[in-house]
């Protein structure tokens, strides 16, 4: 099996290629994730579809129409749009206000995220499709990585109309337009808004070490960079409500996290998830 698999008789599973992957050292691991490509999830029934397709083609016809049937009186992604606030779904509303976007195309909508195809791989995997999954019932998404970029889709209204209607966003450019939204920000639950700023965190901050030698050792600062004035301010007051001081950067792009107190209360309340941090 393993000789099938390095000739290239058969593919690899995903599941077992992350699970290999974690074995070798973080050069290797790099190497071969940029010698190996995603094939969507249905490559292969779409292939033996088109052979049944051709050979039986009445038989085809009668059994879609017949499922097509039984689908329109099933309900879609009839998750609870009112669902209990909990730290699972203000991490993805943290994450989509970083990395996601959203359309609406007619009768056709998507919510999609969009980052870099090595350094966000795994938290896609990992921490969004997972919760998708959970929490929105979606199982199915699209994947596209070219180069640098990869991109997650799912194509829900349901999900679209959670995002508009319950947290206030709105589709097409949103860089300088969202906000945390009130029922997060204002939870008396702080771990609600510490999950949001880790999802925030994970896809727009970084982590990095000043060696000027005006200092005795690297000073480490946690940045995030959003070209969004209100939202920063935001950011500030949530972090603020934690015990964690931060504040904002020349650029006023930015705000930074710094001393040793903010930098461990920060990694003990929040942390990150993503390996790009």
């Amino acid at each position: 099996m393993v000789e099938y698999y390095c000739n290239g008789k058969l593919l690899l599973p995903e599941w077992l290629f992350l699970h290999l992957a974690e074995q070798f050292s973080s050069e290797k691991r790099a190497f071969f994730e940029l010698k190996v490509f995603l094939k969507q999830s249905n490559w292969g029934q779409s292939i033996g579809g088109r052979k049944t397709s051709a050979s039986h083609s009445e038989f085809i016809v009668a059994a879609r129409k017949s499922a097509r049937e039984k689908l329109s009186r099933l309900p879609r992604n009839c998750f609870d749009l009112n669902q209990e606030l909990s730290c699972e779904l203000c991490e993805f509303i943290g994450a989509f206000m970083g990395d996601g976007h959203m359309g609406l195309y007619g009768h056709h909508a998507v919510v999609g995220f969009t980052g870099h195809a090595k350094l966000d791989n795994e938290y896609y995997y990992r921490t969004i499709i997972p919760a998708v999954k959970k929490l929105f019932q979606i199982q199915t998404c699209s994947i596209w990585k070219k180069e640098n970029i990869m991109r997650v889709t799912f194509h829900s209204k349901r999900l679209v109309e959670l995002l508009i209607k319950r947290f206030g966003f709105s589709t097409g450019v949103k860089f300088d337009k969202i906000v945390i939204p009130d029922e997060i920000l204002y939870s008396s639950n702080e771990q609600h808004v510490a999950a949001v700023l880790r999802g925030m965190f994970d896809t727009d901050g970084c982590v990095f070490f000043d060696k000027r030698k005006i200092y005795r050792n690297p000073y480490m600062r946690f940045n995030l960079t959003m070209y969004n004035p209100p939202i920063l301010d935001q950011v500030v007051q949530a972090l603020a409500k934690l015990g964690i001081h931060s504040s904002r950067a020349n650029s006023k792009k930015s705000i930074q996290i710094t001393n040793s107190k903010n930098i461990e209360g920060f990694s003990g309340l929040l942390g990150f998830q993503t390996q790009d941090i």
